[in-house]
């Protein structure tokens, strides 16, 4: 059996959540298309889920990811919990990225020198 991923592997917890109020703005983004109003996983969720994977290079796969939002300390922290892989495949079909992009214009002021480092050569980290 697989090891569970330790709580305190996952980073930038603090960062993730200073950011939240700027995704809230996205929360019922692509929601119209959901006639059964049953959408577990939300544009906002989504965008965290996504920057918590940026930011961890312990994550590497979506599993992994579905797996670290499990965690009870990030599903309470950053609003998210297990999700279904295949609602977040159909994430990148049904959210609309010009929304993101204007949120995205309020992110340099509220990230200060934080930045991600996957894909990075170093594995030091601003905080």
């Amino acid at each position: 059996m697989k090891d569970k991923i330790d709580p305190r592997q996952i980073g930038h917890l603090k960062k993730l959540v200073d950011l939240l109020p700027l995704l809230s703005a996205l929360r019922d983004c692509g929601c119209a298309r959901d006639a059964a109003g049953n959408r577990a996983l939300h544009f906002d969720q989504y965008v965290t889920l996504v920057l918590l994977y940026l930011f961890n290079p312990l994550i590497n796969s979506m599993r992994v990811l579905q797996e670290a939002s499990a965690v009870e300390k990030v599903a309470r922290q950053l609003g998210v919990g297990r999700f279904s892989l295949g609602s977040f495949s159909e994430s990148v079909r049904v959210f609309d990225p010009e929304k993101l992009s204007r949120s995205l214009r309020n992110w340099p002021v509220s990230c200060g020198r934080w930045r991600p480092t996957r894909g990075s050569s170093s594995t030091s980290r601003t905080h």
